[in-house]
């Protein structure tokens, strides 16, 4: 709970930053994301409390996953490695289900580190720095390095509640968002 409340609270904060913002969808996308991770942590509370299965958990993730597409998060194409271009345009139907997929097996990958004390919480860490550092001095989109900020601030304030032995842990839904 700890987790989603700051970031949460910290996303909408820095909303309010003098940021230049790059895309104008951006606000749409925002409450996309934001609407991703409550549904996603109304779903924890109850799995906490009626330990659903598998297939309902992964249900929920495709649910969080197509309310991000709905609000015009999408996978649009790749940067190739060698060349650093951009991949050609795909069928809108390709990015749509390459973007449903991409996010539900994002968050069983971390979902899975989670087996380990401080694992889970200490990749999302690092992985939300990184993305943060790229976002803002490589690509200069300042507006959405905030969001792997927000995230860093919440795994990093979790970690130490977190290490060996830990005293709280993330539950079966409580993912990097």
């Amino acid at each position: 709970m700890a987790m989603y409340v700051s970031f949460t609270v910290a996303v909408i904060l820095a909303q309010f930053l003098p940021v230049e913002r790059m895309d104008d969808q951006e606000i749409i996308r925002l409450v996309g994301l934001l609407l991703g991770g409550a549904f996603l942590f109304v779903f924890g509370i109850l799995d906490d409390k009626y330990e659903f299965g598998p297939l309902p958990q992964y249900t929920a993730q495709l649910g969080a996953a197509a309310i991000a597409v709905l609000f015009l998060i999408i996978i649009e194409g790749f940067n190739n490695p060698l060349t650093g271009q951009l991949t050609p345009k795909w069928p809108y139907i390709l990015t749509v289900t390459l973007t449903l997929f991409w996010l539900g097996f994002m968050m069983n990958t971390v979902n899975w580190l989670d087996g380990l004390d401080g694992l889970a919480s200490g990749v999302c860490a690092v992985a939300a720095l990184m993305i943060f550092i790229h976002a803002a001095f490589r690509l200069d989109q300042v507006s959405v390095s905030l969001l792997p900020l927000a995230l860093f601030g919440a795994t990093l304030g979790f970690l130490p509640y977190n290490f060996h032995p830990a005293r709280i842990f993330m539950a079966a839904m409580g993912r990097c968002f």
